[in-house]
């Protein structure tokens, strides 16, 4: 399998600084490409948020080079994944608490991530930042927000409507830094050749539909990364014009 990434970020018609961060790597083993793609969401006052963001990427980035190839053997495990994962979250859930701590201040981050390696998918989840599956036919949720009004809609209290709505629904339950445990969602599934994955900030979903997704990020619709950049651009400058406040951020991966 093989894999063609598009990625785009604007800060959005408010906010004085762009704290998403992202990156995608790929890498060429004996059994194929092997992609990681991450997008942190983050949090705090003047440039804390960036700081949290791109510790978190900068994290992964480093495991991807250094960790991930003494991985991919015979014998990979994706329990060995989610294993160095958790801990490589908790490490940083360590170091940006007690850097607000020594610096009076609070920040953090949420993070999505997923590593894909054959025709299969590895993600974690922290906070409300979405990954998404797209085929010729739909777009669907695979992630579940850790958020306030997710867990009001999944104890029946909201429908997924009203939280759409709702004025607590930037309250989250977890993020990367604020507190000093934090634990991580898991998902795995298949992504077959002609679909996608996509990682976006809350940003980026709160003023478009999943039929406005799936008219610009249908897979069959592009063939090649600028393709990608040029319809993720066309929905960002959609939540622009629907006065989308926050920054706004998303990552397409294609199996080809």
């Amino acid at each position: 399998m093989k894999y063609i990434i598009g990625a785009g970020t604007n800060v959005g018609i408010s906010k004085d600084t762009n704290q998403d961060s992202v990156v995608c790597r790929i890498a060429q083993t004996d059994k194929g490409q092997i992609a990681l793609a991450v997008l942190c969401d983050g949090m705090g006052g003047l440039e804390k948020g960036e700081l949290a963001s791109a510790n978190v990427v900068s994290a992964y980035s480093e495991w991807f080079e250094n960790i991930l190839p003494t991985m991919i053997t015979d014998d990979f495990k994706p329990s060995d994944v989610y294993s160095s994962w958790n801990n490589l979250i908790q490490y940083q859930n360590d170091i940006l608490f007690q850097y607000g701590k020594n610096n009076y201040t609070q920040l953090g981050t949420t993070l999505i991530a997923v590593l894909i390696y054959g025709d299969k998918y590895y993600a974690v989840n922290v906070g409300d930042s979405r990954m998404y599956s797209i085929s010729s036919s739909s777009v669907e949720q695979v992630t579940t927000d850790q958020s306030l009004v997710a867990r009001e809609v999944k104890q029946g209290r909201l429908t997924e409507e009203e939280a759409e709505h709702d004025p607590r629904r930037n309250v989250l339950l977890q993020c990367i830094g604020a507190t000093t445990k934090v634990v991580p969602d898991y998902y795995e599934g298949t992504l077959r050749s002609g679909e996608a994955l996509m990682l976006c900030c809350d940003g980026f979903r709160h003023e478009i539909t999943k039929m406005d997704m799936f008219n610009e990020l249908r897979p069959d619709g592009y063939v090649d990364k600028e393709q990608i950049q040029e319809r993720i651009e066309r929905l960002i400058q959609l939540n622009i014009q629907r006065y989308e406040k926050d920054n706004i951020t998303a990552l397409v991966i294609k199996a080809v």
